[in-house]
């Protein structure tokens, strides 16, 4: 991973993965979502519009994020998933997982519904 970006918008922490998402970046993120479901985070947002490469480890990460997080009753979405990603959800059934939008708005919306 090239880096991961976050930021809090009106309660909802927007995480912004760059580059390969693999094994050796998945602690960072484990460690964003932790310290912001220890405040006053309402739901996350995961926008993956600049990711060049998902492996097994990355997609793992995401599920157990995903369970961290709802386990938490908070809600998160995936969006601006890259036409070269999207497939490997498919074949993977992710998108009948994983909320997914097309766009950051979207997400953002979605995330603040009750």
């Amino acid at each position: 991973m090239d880096d991961i970006k976050y930021s809090e918008q009106d309660g909802i922490m927007i995480i912004e993965l760059i580059g390969d998402f693999v094994e050796k970046d998945t602690a960072g993120l484990r460690d964003i979502v932790e310290e912001a479901l220890r405040g006053s985070t309402s739901g996350f947002v995961v926008t993956m519009s600049k990711v060049d490469f998902v492996d097994s480890s990355g997609v793992k990460s995401l599920l157990e994020i995903k369970k961290l997080v709802e386990g938490n009753k908070r809600k998160i979405i995936l969006c601006e998933i890259p036409s070269h990603i999207f497939p490997i959800f498919e074949r993977m059934q992710l998108e009948t997982v994983f909320s997914i939008t097309k766009t950051l708005n979207k997400a953002i919306e979605k995330a603040k519904a009750k």
